[in-house]
């Protein structure tokens, strides 16, 4: 049983022809409940 039925499927932010396994620096944006800051 799927929980939101592909509610809240987005398209890919993914560069095309890019290789994700090598190494880089890549930034990640996390978002959370209340902007709570955790670290």
């Amino acid at each position: 049983m799927e929980k939101y039925k592909h509610q809240y499927h987005i398209s890919t932010a993914r560069l095309d022809g890019w290789d994700y396994g090598s190494d880089g620096a890549y930034f990640v944006t996390v978002c959370t409940k209340n902007k709570a800051c955790y670290t």
